[in-house]
Formats: C-alpha cells, structure tokens, sequence
C-alpha cells in the first residue's frame, strides 16, 4: 500500500510542479487546472498541422476507395466466371443425363471425362483467383 502512495506521488509531483500543470488547491484536497495561453502563432502552428493531418487522412480514404473499386472489379469478374462455370455444367449434367438414358457406353465415358476436367478447370481457376486475391494484399 505505501509502495502504491510513493509510486503515485512520484508520478504527481512533476505534474504539479511544472508550469501548466496540476496546482494543489484548498488543503492539497483537490487540484486545480493551469491553463497557458497561446499566441496566435502557436495557434496557427496548430491549425497547419492539423489541415496536414485531415490531408493524409483524405488521402488514406482515396486510396482506400481505390481499393474497393479494384476489388469489387474482380469481384464481378469472378462471379462471371464461376456463371459460366455453372452454364457449363449445367450442360454437362444434361448431357450425362441424356447418355445414362440412352445407355451409350463409350459416350457415357467421354461426357464424364469432360465433365470431371470442367469442374478441374473451375477449381483450379478457383485457386488461381484466391492466390492471385491474396498476394494483391501484401
């Protein structure tokens, strides 16, 4: 507990010394506020950097807005891929369907050859998309 007083009164003491800083007030019960006034240079320092400031941060925003645009372009793109991915085998299940009807054997075989190399292609362009998404990010 006294280990705690020394260790806030250490951390006090230069707050009450130092111009600007805390004052105690009636009896050391409470601490009244130093205020400095600054001149109107100092005030126009301020101003200036904070316009700096507001500056970067429109900065930021734009180029963050960039990035959205970027991202929402591929975004579209791939959807247009995985639509067309979807069309294909789509066709392709009809076709299949079509061969297990009429009970073509080697026909059979082909359409399921192409079937399972279209949903490779999807996948794999899947992935090359994802990696290609995630090293644009570092």
């Amino acid at each position: 507990m006294a280990h705690q007083r020394r260790a806030r009164a250490a951390l006090f003491d230069g707050a009450m010394s130092s111009p600007g800083g805390l004052d105690p007030g009636a009896g050391g019960m409470g601490f009244q506020v130093v205020v400095e006034e600054k001149g109107p240079d100092e005030i126009d320092r301020g101003v200036d950097a904070l316009a700096r400031q507001v500056g970067r941060l429109k900065e930021i925003t734009h180029q963050v807005s960039d990035q959205v645009g970027v991202r929402s372009a591929l975004l579209e793109q791939m959807e247009g891929a995985v639509q067309q991915a979807r069309s294909m085998l789509r066709a392709t299940s009809k076709r299949v369907d079509r061969a297990l009807r009429q009970r073509q054997g080697a026909h059979l075989w082909v359409l399921l050859a192409f079937m399972l190399l279209a949903f490779c292609a999807v996948y794999v362009a899947s992935k090359v998309l994802h990696l290609f998404g995630r090293s644009s990010r570092k």
